[in-house]
């Protein structure tokens, strides 16, 4: 009966790394570039929540000066269906850049 022999460069799954052994070596040498990451990730989180804020706060004064009761009936609901949408987006990458 012959017997055939496993490749020497065949991984098993106990030579795979986990993500967290891989990842731990870049956290330990680099904390730098995370951290500056990090704070450009907030940087660019604020300046989209107020760049939305005013368009949203200029859609509803757009409206208001309309004088017309359906039109800002209609863009309050639009203003408020749009903060509804982008608001868990926002908490999820916030709570990401912790």
């Amino acid at each position: 009966m012959a017997t055939t022999r496993k490749s020497a460069t065949t991984l098993r799954s106990t030579d795979t790394p986990t993500t967290e052994e891989t990842v731990s070596p870049a956290r330990r040498l680099n904390p730098t570039p995370i951290r500056l990451a990090k704070k450009s990730g907030q940087f660019y989180l604020d300046s989209y929540e107020k760049a939305l804020q005013r368009v949203l706060d200029f859609e509803r004064a757009a409206a208001n000066r309309s004088g017309l009761d359906w039109v800002t009936a209609l863009t309050n609901t639009h203003t408020k269906f749009v903060e509804n949408v982008t608001s868990p987006y926002v908490k999820v990458a916030r709570a990401a850049l912790k």
